[in-house]
This record gives structure tokens, sequence and C-alpha cells, in this order.
């Protein structure tokens, strides 16, 4: 990237920090032990939640309040200070007024803790003297080897570890699924909007990190953990700006050589934006077009929408690549077919024909039927039996010996709203799915919750809104040619 467009800059402390790569996170990440300091008995408190939320969950480390108050917190032993505790501490969560962190800092590095999740705010985003004593506290840490999240972030959550290292209520609404999608966010109130929003989509989440004011830990360290973690595929990122280009640089790279996903959201293209974000988190949201330019040649997906972001992240955490852009497009309306058709030539995927003798076929079967792509074979398909396996077979396979289309989006209208057919239309479509499990299968539109589930189980992505789809589609395509010409 030339110099004159570089999104961000690193300012002079923070550039003097050494980058220590991915392996620094691990006990962060992945802790053993875990202390909560300014703990409280009150699991509704923001000292209190972290505990509540681990004692619930089943966290298997060794769980330390520190709270010089009370001897035990939450049914647990309760120590004055994290030096009383005894070692080894993984990660100490920091729920103490930022008047107050300097202490806490001198007792972690008594302590030998190795990581803080930092919730306390006041600091660089409230002004010149919070810039201060953010940037000394960054320097004091690190000297010590010490990681730092935060400050001013929500925390961070693993959840085949089962911890929860945050005071968001939002994980107490209800269980989440495990999965392979990782959230990183910059902003701790949009990563809990977009652990509310996972959780109601059923997605599978791997681990969720807020980062907040950065003054140790960036978004770019998330990511290059990320890279190499077997159990995450989606990394999902909500970006204000970076303070190290060049680290960003390295973990995007690291992602696409691992053969990640990754789709971001970022903010501040306008001049109000900006100024927002900056008053936020302290964040330099950089030149938008550099940001364009560092995504494409990455292999990024810029998601322009939360719900995009999601949908995207869902179908990417599900669906393999496709061979090429070439998708096939089968409806019962031809009105949402045009739509469909408009918005896939937007996005650049390939609606080729289907070929001349399956065109000829499905018409003598259907003389009024739309042929080409998008095929329209009207609501015929709830009255002529076996027409859509046929048809499916026709457009996976074209029956022809040719490959047939790469992806396959599918509208069944109203077919999956009522009982009569709709089992039969499910079973059509997972039995496709399951003969050619290398293509991306999306079902679009309303239908029951039973049919829903059905497609999940099977690996059928199923997206609301055909346009939605339609984009998802899109990004699958694009993250199969950046891994090829990664590979190139």
């Amino acid at each position: 990237m030339p110099q004159a467009t570089a999104p961000c800059h690193a300012d002079a402390a923070q550039a003097a920090l050494a980058d220590d790569g991915p392996a620094g996170l691990d006990a962060l990440l992945h802790p053993r032990s875990i202390a909560v300091v300014g703990a409280s008995d009150n699991p509704d408190r923001i000292g209190g939640v972290p505990i509540a939320l681990m004692i619930e969950r089943g966290y298997t480390g060794r769980l330390i309040p520190i709270n010089p108050k009370y001897a035990t917190v939450q049914g647990l032993p309760a120590f004055p200070s994290l030096a009383a505790a005894g070692g080894p501490i993984d990660v100490a969560i920091v729920a103490v007024p930022a008047d107050t962190l300097g202490s806490t800092l001198d007792d972690a590095i008594a302590a030998r803790v190795k990581a803080l999740v930092v919730f306390s705010s006041g600091l660089a985003e409230s002004g010149e003297a919070g810039k201060a004593l953010q940037q000394d506290l960054a320097r004091r840490a690190r000297a010590a080897g010490i990681r730092l999240l935060g400050p001013n972030c929500l925390g961070m959550m693993s959840f085949r570890d089962q911890v929860f290292a945050t005071f968001s209520p939002a994980p107490r609404a209800g269980e989440n699924r495990v999965g392979n999608i990782a959230v990183v966010s910059q902003s701790g109130a949009f990563g809990a909007f977009a652990f509310s929003l996972a959780r109601a989509r059923e997605l599978g989440m791997s681990y969720w990190v807020t980062t907040g004011n950065e003054a140790d830990i960036e978004f770019a360290d998330c990511v290059q953990w990320l890279a190499r973690d077997p159990g995450t595929q989606v990394i999902l990122g909500y970006m204000e700006g970076c303070r190290n280009v060049a680290k960003l640089e390295r973990a995007l790279q690291a992602a696409r050589a691992a053969g990640k996903r990754v789709v971001i959201t970022k903010v501040g293209r306008t001049t109000s934006g900006s100024a927002a974000a900056a008053a936020h988190t302290g964040a330099d949201t950089g030149d938008d077009a550099a940001y364009d330019a560092l995504f494409r040649r990455h292999g990024v997906w810029r998601a322009g929408t939360v719900e995009e972001l999601f949908t995207v992240g869902y179908a990417a955490s599900v669906c393999p690549l496709p061979a090429s852009a070439r998708t096939g497009v089968l409806t019962v309306s031809g009105g949402v077919g045009v739509l469909i058709a408009d918005e896939a030539c937007s996005t650049g995927l390939d609606l080729a024909e289907l070929p001349k003798a399956a065109q000829e076929a499905l018409l003598r079967e259907v003389p009024y039927a739309g042929p080409r792509n998008p095929v329209d074979i009207t609501g015929q398909t709830l009255t002529t039996p076996g027409l859509l396996e046929r048809t499916l077979a026709n457009m996976l396979g074209h029956g022809d010996g040719q490959a047939g289309y790469a992806m396959l989006l599918f509208f069944p209208a109203a077919a999956l709203l009522g009982a009569t057919i709709a089992r039969k239309v499910v079973d059509s479509l997972i039995s496709a799915h399951a003969c050619h499990p290398d293509r991306p299968l999306v079902v679009t539109g309303l239908m029951q919750p039973a049919y829903r589930h059905a497609f999940r189980e099977a690996g059928v992505v199923v997206i609301d809104d055909p346009s939605a789809a339609v984009r998802a589609l899109a990004a699958l395509a694009f993250f199969a040619q950046a891994s090829d010409a990664g590979h190139a």
C-alpha cells in the first residue's frame, strides 16, 4: 500500500511496543486460571457477571475472586490481592475505576499474571490525560510481559472452554452454539449486538473478542491468532480503524494462507462516522479507499451492513467454496427470478444459460416454463411428480455430461409454507445436496421452522431475503477466487 494512502498510523508509544506474534495471546484465549479484580457477590454487577457466567456454564479452570472486603464471592474463596491468591494466573479480569488501574497493574506484575482484560473506561477515549495514562499502563504491562485487552472493552469469550471474561448480560439470555465462527469487534456494544444476532440465527461460535481502545492487543493481533486456530473457519470483524497497517496486512495474509474466510464491516466512511469513531475508542478511521484496496488484495469480503456481515458469515461457515461463479437460479416465481437476476449481475455472478437440450426437455414438460436461467418451473412443481427432481439434476449435472452449475439458488415461493407438498420439496433439495456436497445450495424465502431446521441440519443454507442470498453466493465465489489467487 502506498504511504500516501495508508489507512492507519502507529502512535510513537504504540510502535515502541514489540509485536511478539499470535503466541502471546494463548494465555488470554485459552486460560486455565482466571482472576476477577473487583469481584462482586452480586451476579448482576460488573464484577459479578463473569463469575456467575463461568460458574453457570461450567468453566473447568481455577476461578479466583479478588476483593479485600470479602472472604467468599458467589461461593468461591476470595483473596485481597492477585499476589495473595497464589499463581499461576493466566488472565485477570479488571473491573475497577480508571484511577486505581496503576495499583492493580502493580499487583498483576507481582503475581506474574500473563494477561489482563480491562473493562475500565475513562482513558484514551476521554482526552489527553486519559491517553497518557493508557500509554503508561500499556508500556508497563508490556515491559512485564503482560498482554492487555482493552481498556474500555467488553472483554472476550471462548465458547469451547466456557470462558466468559465479559460483563455483557447478553450471554445470560440463553446458551449459544459452539461452532467455527469467530467475532472480533473494536466496539463492545457492537460485539454484544453481534453475539445476540449470532445466537438468534443459531450460528455456532468459537471466540468473541472486543478490543476497545487497543492499548496493546489490536484487532489485527486477534485475527493473526485466529488464523492458526483449527476450530475457527470464519472470522467476522467490526473495525473503526487501526494503528498499525503492517500488522493488519500480516494478519490478513495469515488468514488467507490458512484458508480462513474473513468478512469485515469497516465503518467511518464519512466525516461524521470518523468523528464518532474518534470519540468512541480514539480510533483513526483512515482512508476508506485504502481499506477497500487492502481488503480486496487479501481476500477479505467487506460487508456493507450488519445483515450482510452475518449472512455472508453464515454461508461461509457452512458451504464449500465453489469451483466457479457459474450460478443456477431455480424458482417457481418469474418475478422473483427477475429480482435475483438483477442482483446476480450486479455482484458479478455468472448466470449462464441452461444447455439447450435441458431447456427443450423442460419445455416439453411445462410449455410455459422459463427455461434459461433463472429457470422458472412455475407452480407446476406442486402438481407434476418428479419435475423438481429432474430440474435439479439437470442444473447440477445438466444430464448431458456437462458439469452443471457451481452453485444453486432456489426460491420455492409458497411451496414450503403448506404441509401437503413441503416435505417432498425439502427432501428433494436435501437429496440433491447430498449428491453434490461440493456445491453450495441456498434456499431463499420464508418457510416453517421445522423445514428450516431440516435444511440446516443437512448443510443447506437458508436465507430469507433473495438479494441477501445472492450476495452470500457472490461472497463465496469471491473467496474461491481469492483462494486460487493465493495459491497461484
